[in-house]
């Protein structure tokens, strides 16, 4: 493995904090799921988060982007035979994805999803 990618944490402290991130995330997330027990569902974009959920995200992200450097969640989808898709590595970035997605669903949070275009 290059020496560019960190080798601070283990895979095992590495999947901690994906965790504890993941069960935050989902602390959030029902926050506004009480909402739609009661009938209110809001349109995109016409609900405004709290600045203690933009906060708490913004903590996920944080913890989430230096994990995509660790040398261990690396050498894990290296040495996998590439056919799991479970290595920690994928799920890291799938949270983040799935993080500003749900953003993009508040007015306040400046998260926009840009189309891709094909460049040529």
């Amino acid at each position: 493995m290059d020496s560019q990618y960190k080798s601070d944490i283990t895979l095992k402290q590495a999947e901690e904090k994906y965790n504890k991130v993941a069960e935050d995330f989902e602390k959030v997330k029902d926050h506004y799921k009480t909402l739609k027990l009661f009938g209110i569902i809001p349109l995109k974009k016409e609900m405004n988060m709290n600045e203690e959920d933009k906060k708490a995200l913004a903590d996920c992200t944080g913890a989430l982007m230096p994990l995509t450097l660790e040398r261990a969640l690396h050498e894990e989808v290296f040495n996998s035979t590439g056919e799991d898709g479970d290595a920690l590595l994928y799920k890291v970035n799938s949270l983040q994805n799935q993080i500003m997605l749900y953003l993009s669903q508040f007015k306040n949070t400046d998260v926009e999803i840009v189309e891709q275009k094909d460049l040529f």
